[in-house]
């Protein structure tokens, strides 16, 4: 730096000792200047360090281990959810109905064990859901005389361990529940000879599908079990309590249901019944 001030400065030889030394103190703060010009484009040419996570090992534990909620409880694994999506897209229907063979011979022995109905597939009733805001218009078909403000059914279908396997939801509050059934496809495998043989016996009689333990309100058909609405003798009386015992299954899943979303146990706010 200095050989080239003194070239552009033509004064390559001189006798002033006071000018070389001044070209000297420029040249040196010229070459510091310089240096620390470098030093800062050297830092930013830096190339990254990036921190690379075994993804590996962090799918694998997504899948094999559940995490926990806030509450503390497991949840499901990647897995589940993702089967779980790709079946409401390929059958358009939820990814817990329609139960297959193996799961109707698991409830079977469940059921059995548990509350002694053999052949018993799960609980059917229904739940209304208040609506406040509620068109004016539409108050007289959403309204019940034993609710007294606009509802929306839910008809579901639960087991013991309160899996919902049958939900019908979107019928008028207006109805009972022998209206929400004629409405909703829980027997349409059925009627349509589409359901899974599940045949099982009882009192020596054979029976090709399973039935649902239902209240009083409900039709005599083959694939409803009521109970007695007043026994007469020991027999009935017994099968009565066991009945209303076991239908306890499905109260118990709205009651959980309701907890787990708290919105059902407020008023529906929407204006139109899709939303």
């Amino acid at each position: 730096m200095v050989r080239a001030l003194f070239k552009m400065f033509n004064i390559w030889d001189f006798d002033d000792e006071d000018d070389l030394n001044f070209l000297r103190a420029l040249a040196e703060e010229l070459d510091a200047e310089e240096s620390e010009e470098a030093a800062n484009d050297e830092r930013v040419r830096k190339p990254r360090v990036y921190l690379h996570r075994d993804r590996e090992e962090a799918v694998i534990s997504s899948i094999l281990y559940k995490k926990r909620d806030a509450l503390g409880r497991l949840g499901f694994t990647t897995e589940q959810k993702i089967t779980s999506a790709l079946r409401q897209l390929a059958y358009g229907t939820a990814a817990d109905m329609k139960p297959t063979s193996s799961d109707i011979a698991r409830l079977y022995s469940a059921h059995e064990e548990k509350h002694g109905f053999k052949g018993m597939l799960g609980s059917i009733d229904c739940m209304h859901w208040k609506w406040k805001n509620c068109p004016v218009a539409w108050k007289g078909q959403y309204t019940s005389g034993h609710q007294g403000h606009p509802t929306i059914v839910l008809e579901a279908v639960a087991s013991y361990d309160t899996w919902i396997w049958h939900a019908f939801f979107d019928v008028a509050g207006a109805n009972n529940d022998v209206n929400v059934l004629n409405q909703s496809s829980l027997f349409d495998d059925i009627k349509n000879r589409n359901a899974p043989v599940a045949p099982f016996t009882v009192n020596s009689h054979d029976y090709l599908n399973g039935y649902y333990l239902a209240d009083g309100i409900y039709p005599n058909w083959a694939t409803l079990m009521k109970a007695y609405l007043t026994p007469t003798d020991e027999p009935r009386a017994k099968f009565k309590k066991y009945q209303e015992s076991a239908r306890k299954d499905v109260e118990r899943t709205f009651g959980v249901l309701q907890g787990r979303f708290h919105i059902l146990q407020m008023a529906g706010r929407p204006h139109s019944v899709n939303k």
